[in-house]
């Protein structure tokens, strides 16, 4: 499998739905707590970036892996429906071609639409 990385530091993974969700930490240099031997604490990045990925294995066994990045005043305008409706966007949920999409099982097995 090939690997890309993006260069960031990112918090450990939080499930959402059929997503992973991970936060961009900044690394400061502080004073060691007593006891610790890591003088490196991290914290989430002000203003920084949120990855989400998502997998999906086919038939076939063709592994295809999804990364989206956002921040959070994206992620709070996406859910205003005001700003929606003013931008022109919908949901998925609002699109009438999504009712009409047909999941393979075999293919996304924890669709909650099957």
């Amino acid at each position: 499998m090939k690997r890309w990385t993006d260069g960031r530091s990112w918090s450990a993974s939080r499930v959402s739905g059929s997503f992973l969700i991970y936060r961009e930490m900044e690394s400061s240099n502080g004073g060691t707590s007593s006891g610790s031997r890591d003088s490196t604490t991290y914290r989430y990045k002000n203003e920084g970036f949120i990855k989400q990925s998502f997998s999906l294995t086919t038939r076939m066994g063709d592994k295809f892996h999804l990364i989206a990045y956002t921040n959070m005043h994206n992620l709070t305008r996406a859910h205003s429906r005001d700003i929606t409706r003013a931008s022109g966007l919908i949901s998925p949920l609002q699109d009438d071609r999504f009712g009409r999409l047909q999941l393979s099982p075999d293919v996304y097995p924890e669709s909650i639409l099957n």
